[in-house]
């Protein structure tokens, strides 16, 4: 996915130590594949990036480097939400939206005003993924998240949300630690869905309060699946 990094220090520099130590941070970054964005503490990708191996790499020499350590430096790693314009993008090979799955969808934006999960677009702003919050942009004009990823860069579709028990009078949430799981049901999903999902130890229980997404070897490795809908 099309990333930002946010360059932040724990005990950041003096005000006449900026001079010289932000155009090293700068010329670092920019070996390392990322250039400053002229915007605040921003670094974009260089054309061309592969941003899955130059995240470890950068964030490693920033830590290793000597000369920065008393600075406490470290990353933030983001993602660009306005990657192309809505107009932009490029319809191919999309599957028709079942009358089932566009009702949900539909029934949520406008009980919310906003969309149960965004869009993704390859560098040709080809759609990917996110036919149906396209097509509810198409009917009322708001634009949702728009992301990139990289022609064959792996991605996934996530789900975020608290793990439940079941009582007498519904659920109850078992804790306030929000966990992420894939999804690749077939099913619409929106936040306020109660869903079945893999655990260390069998199966929880979980509501979804975020429905995003994730890219890259590292990232798309890391969680469990869902199992089903409740």
């Amino acid at each position: 996915m099309y990333e930002v990094i946010w360059l932040f220090f724990k005990a950041p520099p003096a005000a006449k130590e900026y001079e010289s130590v932000l155009p090293k941070v700068d010329e670092l970054m920019l070996e390392c594949g990322w250039e400053y964005s002229g915007f605040r503490n921003m670094y974009l990708p260089v054309e061309g990036t592969d941003c899955d191996e130059t995240w470890s790499r950068v964030r490693d020499e920033l830590k290793n480097a000597e000369w920065l350590k008393k600075y406490e430096p470290f990353l933030n790693l983001g993602t660009l939400n306005n990657a192309c314009s809505l107009s932009d993008i490029v319809i191919k090979d999309m599957s028709p939206v079942s009358q089932k799955k566009m009702t949900k969808y539909s029934e949520y934006y406008d009980k919310t005003k906003s969309y149960a999960h965004g869009i993704i677009v390859d560098e040709n702003n080809v759609l990917k993924d996110g036919y149906t919050s396209y097509l509810l942009a198409q009917e009322n004009g708001k634009c949702p998240d728009i992301m990139k990823v990289r022609s064959g860069q792996v991605f996934k579709k996530t789900v975020r949300g608290k793990i439940l028990r079941k009582t007498d009078n519904g659920y109850q949430e078992k804790g306030k630690k929000p966990y992420t799981w894939y999804y690749n049901l077939r099913a619409a999903v929106v936040p306020g869905d109660i869903l079945y999902a893999k655990a260390k130890n069998g199966k929880v229980i979980m509501r979804v309060d975020e429905v995003s997404y994730v890219a890259g070897p590292y990232l798309c490795n890391i969680h469990k699946n869902i199992l089903k809908h409740l």
